[in-house]
């Protein structure tokens, strides 16, 4: 159909629909076709018919969908008076799938033999618009004129209906193996709401954390209150740090048609009764399962069987949290969480503890102690952080960057820029510093035996092993290995000097060679040894042998293995091998 004689044709149906005739009437059409040449003549002064609030807000909805959704005028009055989407609440009903067909319905030709084009455009901005019509439910939001609205508006919530349409087409995350005790109910708590933030009802999209929220009210359920209504997210002014955040804080619990004389009840009875909207019925069912999945078998759980038939999951949290940190619980707990702060102590480097995870102790600790401050815990200051890290650090290695803070206090007023200034000290340091050797000039591999001990004065042949696996600083500092966990084999293609400046690394602080030796610990196993009845006495004999055989080979004196080992009778004969 030519442009121009579709442009007359919608004229004419919205003449038919102002003189309340049939618009799509084929008569009707052709009678004021006819006509069109005759209009052109008369004259334009004639005055304006008046208009109905009804057909202004009409066509005013229909000029929004023209301007929302980049349609034509033929599209947009088939969205508005075919297929019935007029305001918020029937824009609401349209999912993705239901938008396919109202769109395949205005394409299609009507009564009046003619379709209306809906790019696919069109028809993602559509979805978009209802994404957004539902988002405003969600987070509890009522506006004056909806008619006003902007497509950027609309638009920014395009990543967040990808994301909720992700999670539709993936798999759940799978359910945490948490425990519940006093010690660590805080954390695991603390777990449990992060989990549920990853998980969203497949019929609202809202995170399930919303369920075990603190605040039962939404922000329209507080009777006569007069603060006001914080901008949304985006806003520069908003307090919410994403769209999730929002929709936690702001997602209706309780039914929206709720009196005033409802409203005025105590949390209490409210909490036990409601009435709650539908969705959040929904969705507490959901994270009751999840919650008797995870927490069902543990001894605590008995206080959550009353809650079996309703399923009413935030109502097992809310018991569950009682028993563990309720009352003067949450107190201890808290004061303990302080006691570890203070218990941390940081004395240099070790294999299981360095400076980096001294400084992971205390922020764990500090978000542990953050979980309890929305249950009326006071939170900790800055200065008592900063203090308590401080005071755990008991090595003279940090002393200048402590003498640093100290000139500069009006710049360290927090604990990360504390933290801050440590670590990049201690990044420093740690790359810089050459390995630890208690600055000896050689250091020898292996342990001493007793052929290594002895001069040879006399006390024995030194066989020179001095001159074997003995490396000097130097040799050391220049030897560059990585301190990782070596299999068998990657072990035995190492060189006499990367294992002993691995041994170095791994021993932080220790001295090779100066540890026990063999003979020791055989001594202390025949020490040990003389407390069993049925063996000792062959025991003793075999270690006697045994010693005396090293006394004899090591220091030359005149035990009885030393002098007969040049006798073929004696050196012949097999040790006895003790028994066991």
């Amino acid at each position: 159909m030519p442009r121009a004689a579709f442009e007359a044709l919608e004229r004419r149906r919205d003449e038919l629909w102002a003189q309340g005739l049939d618009p799509y009437d084929p008569v009707n059409l052709a009678n004021g076709l006819a006509n069109d040449e005759e209009d052109e003549d008369e004259s334009e002064d004639d005055e304006p018919s008046e208009t109905t609030p009804e057909e202004a807000l009409r066509m005013k909805t229909i000029a929004t969908f023209r301007s929302l959704l980049s349609i034509d005028q033929g599209a947009a009055y088939a969205l508005y008076d075919d297929q019935a989407i007029r305001d918020l609440d029937s824009l609401r009903d349209l999912d993705d799938k239901m938008i396919d067909a109202v769109c395949l319905a205005i394409i299609k030709p009507g009564r009046d033999m003619t379709g209306h084009p809906f790019p696919i455009l069109s028809q993602a901005r559509l979805k978009l618009t209802a994404f957004w019509a539902r988002h405003l439910r969600r987070t509890s939001r009522e506006l004056d004129d909806w008619l006003e609205v902007e497509w950027a508006q609309i638009k920014a919530l395009a990543p967040q209906k990808d994301l909720e349409d992700n999670y539709r087409d993936s798999k759940a995350p799978p359910t945490p193996e948490l425990t519940l005790d006093q010690a660590t109910a805080a954390a695991n708590f603390a777990h449990m709401r992060n989990y549920l933030r990853k998980c969203r009802s497949l019929t609202s999209g809202l995170p399930l954390d919303h369920v075990i929220r603190v605040k039962l009210r939404g922000p329209y359920d507080e009777p006569n209150t007069e603060e006001a209504d914080p901008p949304p997210f985006g806003d520069p002014l908003s307090p919410y740090v994403s769209f999730d955040d929002e929709m936690v804080a702001r997602a209706p619990i309780l039914h929206a048609n709720l009196t005033v004389a409802q409203l005025g009840q105590d949390n209490e009875t409210l909490e036990m009764k409601g009435p709650f909207e539908p969705s959040f019925v929904t969705d507490s069912a959901i994270v009751y399962d999840i919650l008797h999945t995870v927490w069902g078998k543990s001894s605590w759980w008995t206080h959550c069987k009353s809650f079996d038939k309703t399923k009413n999951g935030r109502q097992a949290f809310r018991t569950l949290h009682a028993q563990l940190l309720g009352g003067e619980k949450v107190v201890s707990s808290g004061s303990a969480i302080m006691q570890k702060i203070q218990s941390l102590k940081y004395e240099g480097d070790k294999t299981r503890f360095t400076f980096d995870r001294y400084v992971q102790c205390h922020v764990e600790q500090h978000n542990l102690h953050r979980d309890l401050e929305e249950h009326g815990v006071d939170p900790l200051s800055e200065e008592l952080k900063i203090l308590w890290f401080e005071q755990g650090i008991k090595t003279t290695a940090m002393d200048p960057v402590k003498a640093s803070i100290l000139t500069q206090k009006s710049s360290y007023t927090t604990f990360q820029a504390i933290q801050d200034a440590y670590v990049d000290y201690y990044r420093k340091v740690a790359l810089t510093d050459p390995a630890k050797t208690r600055q000896i000039a050689t250091v020898r591999a292996g342990r001493r035996t007793g052929t290594q001990q002895r001069s040879s004065n006399g006390q024995g042949q030194g066989n020179n092993a001095r001159s074997r696996g003995v490396f000097t600083k130097e040799e050391l500092d220049g030897c560059h290995i990585v301190n990782k966990d070596y299999s068998k084999k990657e072990y035995k293609k190492l060189t006499s000097l990367q294992k002993m400046k691995l041994w170095i690394l791994r021993n932080p602080g220790k001295t090779p060679g100066e540890g026990p030796t063999r003979k020791d610990n055989r001594d202390r196993s025949s020490v040990a040894s003389t407390s069993t009845a049925s063996t000792g006495k062959r025991t003793r004999e075999a270690d006697d042998d045994m010693d005396a055989e090293e006394d004899g080979e090591a220091q030359g004196n005149n035990s009885s293995w030393g002098r007969n080992r040049d006798n073929p009778a004696v050196a012949g004969r097999q040790r006895p091998k003790p028994e066991t």
